[in-house]
């Protein structure tokens, strides 16, 4: 998995997505000609901005979370695999040898048919056992590692939930500035409606009201784009964070999967060796060939 492929860590758009709000120029123009309908239109403006910022984390979120999960899902696939590789190595091999024994025994001039079928059996035996513990161990590990991807991916939404909140409540604040900015240029401007058209004093307290309202506006654009900044930088850590749980896991996992192949490998070969031997006896038992068996699973290590 690559940080990079990340969307949420394409910083200058989460910097500079609220900025513009203080510097367009025909909102600037709108409140300089009515305060009033002006402050109605930031608002709007810095809603419409905060919702795409939400939306931005929203659809980024769900790729961290698809992409942790996915990882997850990979390793336990592969290490399925591996595993199941494995344990079908272990039946059908220790199976030809087995049969192998029965057919070759009297031709060696080995003992009895009986004890070729207890070698035989022992063998079949052994062979069923460590394909068992070997899938029970596989299955364990590789349960760890779907359960790590998806604490990792509830942690991110986790984290991303209260980067929502702390947004909301940026916009919240930034709509109640510049609506009392507004209310403010109301009451200034209605004292001074004299219905003789625009005085001197009138154009002066308009142009206050304005500079109050465009002053509101740049505050809270400004805490708005700060608020955004930090979840952004919230989320790209849990990002990071999510990934490196995963990596983590996954190589745990992989470890021990492969010990317990390694393992079961292992144990499966002295078992026949032995059985072999104890029935055709340690030179007869040349005649045995477990080159196959041994070549076949020690590929399923690598």
């Amino acid at each position: 998995m690559r940080t990079q492929n990340f969307a949420i860590l394409d910083e200058q758009m989460s910097y500079n997505i609220l900025s513009h709000v203080r510097s367009l120029e025909e909102l600037h123009r709108l409140i300089e000609k009515d305060p009033v309908s002006g402050a109605l239109k930031a608002e709007e403006s810095i809603v419409a901005e905060v919702q795409a910022v939400a939306d931005k984390i929203s659809a980024d979120a769900k790729k961290i979370m698809a992409e942790v999960r996915g990882e997850a899902r990979s390793a336990a696939i592969k290490l399925t695999r591996d595993a199941e590789r494995t344990v079908e190595a272990i039946n059908t091999n220790s199976a030809k040898v087995a049969t192998k024994l029965f057919r070759d025994a009297e031709k060696a001039g080995s003992g009895s048919a009986k004890e070729n079928a207890i070698a035989a059996n022992k063998i079949l035996k052994a062979a069923e056992k460590t394909a068992a513990e070997l899938s029970q161990k596989a299955e364990k590990s590789i349960s760890e590692v779907t359960e790590k991807g998806e604490e990792a991916a509830f942690k991110v939404n986790e984290v991303v939930s209260a980067a929502t909140r702390g947004l909301a409540d940026a916009e919240k604040d930034a709509v109640k500035k510049i609506s009392m900015a507004g209310k403010d240029a109301v009451s200034k401007l209605s004292a001074l409606a004299t219905g003789k058209g625009i005085d001197a004093a009138m154009v002066k307290e308009t142009q206050s009201a304005a500079a109050n309202v465009i002053k509101n506006l740049a505050q809270a654009a400004d805490n708005v784009n700060q608020e955004t900044k930090k979840a952004f930088a919230e989320i790209q850590q849990a990002a990071i964070e999510a990934i490196d749980t995963v990596k983590t896991a996954t190589t745990k996992a992989t470890q021990r999967v492969h010990q317990s192949i390694e393992d079961a490998n292992k144990k499966i070969l002295q078992v026949t060796g032995d059985a072999i031997k104890k029935t055709v006896g340690g030179n007869e038992a040349t005649f045995f060939n477990l080159n196959t068996l041994k070549n076949k699973q020690e590929l399923r290590k690598r």
